[in-house]
This record gives structure tokens, C-alpha cells and sequence, in this order.
């Protein structure tokens, strides 16, 4: 997540993938426009830190699904291009978020 002062965007990727969460440790006022914003990037996912993760595997090359026991998927794509996995498309080094109640949540790029 681009607020958590990482830089590789394939490291913010595996945050999601495995249900992490951005930690900060700092005393500098300046850093809150970084927390912040790693905070936006965070809320959508939120949820799922009460979650149990029930499934993780790969269902494509660079692609990961990660499952969760409320019924809440994300798939994440390491690909350096965008993937369509079951009819949905998910951007390149990006992923998507499939709610319980069907609906998609597409991040905006890291």
C-alpha cells in the first residue's frame, strides 16, 4: 500500500494477498499524509481482518485467490498485465475484491 512507505508495489500486493494489514511505527508529524493514505488503501479490506482465511492457492500463473469464511474473495495478480479470471478483469499487479454479496471492489493502482 504506496502510504506504508513501500516501494514495491508487488510487496504491497502480498499485504492483501495473505490479509495483512499496514503497521507504522514513527514520531514525525510528516508522516501522516503517508499514513493516511495507506489508510484509504486499507479500508476496503478491513473486514476480513476478523475473518477466517479458509482457502489460498493459485488458480492461474502469477494469480491468487485467498478465501475468507464470510464468503469474501480476493484475487490478486502478479502478472505485469491485466488477467480476466472467471469473466472478470483485475489489472496488472493489482487485485480485486469479491464481496459476499457478489458485488467487485477494484482497488486503484499501488
Amino acid at each position: 500500500m504506496e502510504g506504508d512507505g513501500i516501494v514495491d508495489p508487488k510487496i504491497s500486493l502480498k499485504i492483501v494477498e495473505f490479509g495483512g494489514r499496514p503497521i507504522f511505527y514513527t514520531y514525525k508529524f510528516a508522516d501522516v499524509p503517508r499514513i493516511k493514505r495507506a489508510w484509504d488503501e486499507f479500508v476496503p479490506v478491513r473486514h476480513l481482518q476478523r475473518e477466517l482465511m479458509t482457502d489460498h492457492r493459485c488458480v492461474g500463473e502469477n494469480l491468487f485467490l485467498t478465501a475468507y469464511a464470510d464468503g469474501s474473495h480476493t484475487i490478486c495478480n502478479y502478472n505485469e498485465k491485466a488477467v480476466v479470471w472467471e469473466g472478470k478483469s483485475i489489472a496488472p499487479v493489482s487485485y480485486i475484491l469479491i464481496n459476499p454479496d457478489g458485488s467487485i471492489f477494484t482497488p486503484k493502482p499501488f
